[in-house]
């Protein structure tokens, strides 16, 4: 066998041998992400309008801001919590 023969045959013995040691089955936690279910949210009612823009909610990464228009130009303001799946109106304004 020739020395690059030799050197080959040794990497994947190593990859193998890596290969069965990381390959362990992992304990099961008591939290985290594993444990988390999906969340369904209260609807948002449609009398609100067409959605037009979802825009972040400054301070909280889980909130954003749903911005719904009516067909009389009333634009409707709503938040959405996915962390604590909440939904709240927070302003409705009207248009003339």
């Amino acid at each position: 066998m020739t020395k690059k023969n030799t050197m080959v045959v040794m990497l994947i013995v190593l990859a193998l041998a890596m290969g069965a040691v990381g390959c362990q089955k992992l304990e099961p936690s008591s939290g985290g992400v594993a444990n988390i279910g999906p969340k369904v949210l209260p609807p948002i009612p449609l009398e609100y309008g067409e959605l037009v823009a979802v825009t972040p909610f400054e301070g909280d990464p889980f909130t954003s801001v749903f911005w719904f228009q009516k067909p009389d130009k009333t634009i409707t303001v709503v938040l959405v919590n996915v962390g604590k799946g909440t939904v709240w109106e927070q302003a409705t304004i009207p248009r003339k």
